[in-house]
């Protein structure tokens, strides 16, 4: 504060202080058209009470990105477009008519009630050279009308929307890589197949046949015949044909007629038989080891038989 100046009267009546030694450490409410940012004024030059405008304001958000450097930005996206300086040409792009900024450049928003589509943006209108285009555009009005970006000029980048747009379509079509249809395609090394479930009836009948093959196998009734059981040597006694006719008897069949061919086996014996507790096959005696042997089934199921038949 200079001196001389103690008395002077604040500028405004609600700021607490009647004069500028009163206001000293107590704070002062100031008008905020009075205050202002100092990071938007020019370099090299201070703001004076003279240059101030009393309706100055903060830039608005428009300001702020036709501010900002457009190195680097990428005009196939429409976004970018917004609030662009541009110049507006005839369609043969010989004729500069009128220029001004890009308003509205969504394809799909509206001017004068009409979608503006891929081929079209919205210009503000700033000054027009040759009114001949714009017929409906009043004197002193700033109108907002749809151009084709063909025809639209950006001013900072030198090139036209359209021819952008264009480049953009051709380096697509490019990256697609179109592959040629082999004469003759190789086959997958393993490719999955869909099993279908098989028959339960099926299924029995083939495992019966896999079981018969196998009791009926030349090899597998060798080694039945080298097998001893008692004094009678009634496997060794047994021939191959006789091996192959009574097994084929039982495992060709079903397990209920198994079951009843054994069984009868059991009750078509003498009575000295069974005191003996041997069995019959063919009008010849085999003891218990022997019969199952021969048979090709288990003495587990031996015993099982013998315990039904002595049930009854």
């Amino acid at each position: 504060m200079e001196e001389g100046h103690e008395n002077d009267p604040l500028p405004f009546p609600h700021a607490r202080a009647d004069t500028l030694a009163e206001s000293i450490g107590v704070p002062v409410r100031w008008a905020k058209r009075q205050v202002h940012k100092v990071g938007w004024i020019e370099e090299g030059v201070q703001a004076t009470d003279d240059e101030v405008q009393p309706g100055a304001s903060n830039p608005s958000p428009k300001e702020k990105e036709a501010a900002v450097s457009e190195e680097g930005l990428d005009y196939t996206q429409r976004r970018y477009w917004y609030f662009k300086d541009v110049q507006l040409f005839c369609p043969d792009r010989r004729l500069l008519v009128g220029e001004g900024l890009i308003s509205v450049h969504l394809a799909t928003s509206a001017v004068n009630d009409q979608v503006l589509g891929e081929g079209q943006v919205g210009i503000t209108l700033l000054s027009a050279l040759h009114k001949e285009y714009f017929p409906n555009c009043q004197a002193g009005d700033l109108p907002t009308v749809a151009w084709p970006i063909s025809c639209t000029k950006l001013v900072k980048d030198g090139r036209f929307l359209g021819d952008i747009m264009q480049e953009l379509a051709h380096d697509s079509d490019d990256s697609i890589q179109v592959l040629e249809e082999r004469l003759h395609p190789q086959k997958r090394a393993y490719h999955s197949t869909k099993r279908t479930k098989m028959d339960p009836q099926v299924k029995v009948l083939l495992d019966l046949e896999k079981k018969k093959n196998k009791k009926l196998n030349e090899v597998d009734i060798k080694e039945a015949r080298s097998k001893d059981c008692c004094g009678l040597d009634c496997c060794h006694n047994t021939t191959m044909e006789d091996f192959k006719e009574l097994r084929s008897d039982y495992w060709g069949s079903s397990f209920a007629n198994r079951q009843t061919y054994i069984m009868s086996l059991f009750h078509n014996r003498p009575m000295e038989v069974i005191a003996q507790r041997r069995m019959v096959l063919k009008t010849r005696l085999v003891c218990k080891k022997g019969f199952h042997t021969i048979f090709g089934f288990s003495h587990t199921l031996f015993y099982k038989y013998e315990s039904a038949f002595l049930e009854g």
